[in-house]
């Protein structure tokens, strides 16, 4: 198929031949070709949340934090002891990477505790709130980040599992 421009020339330069079963099928194909070189239009960008889903927004990002503050060092410890509970029945437990499993597990703890927010403003909103308490870009501090207390440890360990740490604010990453 030819494009749009060489159809053009072509109905330019053959103007002799308008009427023609020739010359209309070239003038539909033209029609085709620049349809099909037009871009699309751009996305149009999703409608800012209305104040009902601010607020939910809101209470999503509020019952985050809540459970990761309160339930997330509970999860931490538990997932924690499982890891080394793990690593002993497998008689891992004196190798080099077990430390890394044990940190893990303790961030896996954390993350089953936590709440996750299900609305995109929840979601947002959560997202804004841990990137705007993080001391650098890389370590935002949330509670996939810092089950064990120390946040450029946790966070690496848990991006070096599972591709980031799947919390709200760390998958846009």
């Amino acid at each position: 198929m030819a494009s749009a421009i060489e159809y053009a020339q072509w109905i330019v330069s053959n103007q002799d031949k308008r009427g023609t079963a020739e010359f209309n099928t070239v003038v539909q194909a033209y029609e085709i070709a620049k349809q099909l070189e037009t871009p699309a239009p751009p996305p149009i960008a999703p409608p800012p949340p209305s104040p009902t889903q601010q607020l939910i927004g809101a209470g999503e990002a509020a019952l985050t934090t809540g459970t990761a503050a309160l339930l997330g060092p509970v999860g931490a410890l538990v997932g924690g002891a499982r890891g080394v509970a793990q690593n002993i029945l497998e008689g891992r437990f004196q190798t080099p990477d077990a430390q890394r499993l044990v940190e893990e597990a303790a961030a896996r703890g954390a993350q089953a505790v936590t709440y996750q927010p299900r609305t995109e403003a929840g979601k947002r909103t959560s997202w804004r709130d841990c990137r705007g308490r993080g001391s650098r870009k890389d370590t935002a501090i949330c509670s996939y980040c810092r089950p064990s207390g120390n946040v450029k440890t946790s966070y690496k360990s848990s991006k070096r599992s599972h591709g980031g740490c799947g919390s709200a604010c760390c998958a846009s990453r």
